[in-house]
């Protein structure tokens, strides 16, 4: 009979974790291109964001995928950095979550930044060009995330 060796169930090492980490990130590295941006509050990499809008604008740019998405400046300016996001229609237990719903979430994916100035797009919508911001990932940070 044969014998066969149990799977190795151990945590992957920090040097493990980096290296899978700088890889994804050299992954997802594109050239810049244009996107319609939201203005409507800072975001992180990973973060959900739900909110109630009935304003019709949003549908268009939920239809467009992905998005960049910005918070401003205490003096009301955007800021340069921001996130990709994807706009979608939240499932509502016992609500309505088709296209005459006012509710709305946002799912951030990565870091960015604006290239350039934005400019005005269809229906008031502004486009920008992005890149993607590759973020150093140390020793310390893989570290305090366990």
């Amino acid at each position: 009979a044969a014998v066969t060796a149990a799977p190795d169930l151990s945590l992957p090492s920090e040097d493990d974790v980096l290296a899978v980490l700088k890889r994804l990130q050299g992954d997802g590295a594109a050239q810049p291109k244009r996107v319609p941006l939201l203005l409507i509050d800072a975001m992180l990499p990973g973060q959900r964001l739900r909110f109630s809008s009935s304003d019709p604008r949003l549908q268009r740019l939920a239809e467009r995928g992905e998005i960049g998405v910005l918070g401003t400046s205490p003096l009301g300016r955007p800021l340069s950095h921001g996130v990709t996001a994807v706009l979608t229609r939240p499932d509502v237990s016992g609500g309505a979550s088709g296209p005459s719903s006012t509710e709305w979430e946002l799912r951030a994916r990565w870091h960015m930044q604006i290239i350039g100035e934005g400019e005005p797009g269809e229906d008031g919508i502004h486009i920008g060009q992005i890149e993607p911001v590759k973020d150093m990932v140390s020793t310390t940070d893989v570290s305090e995330a366990r």
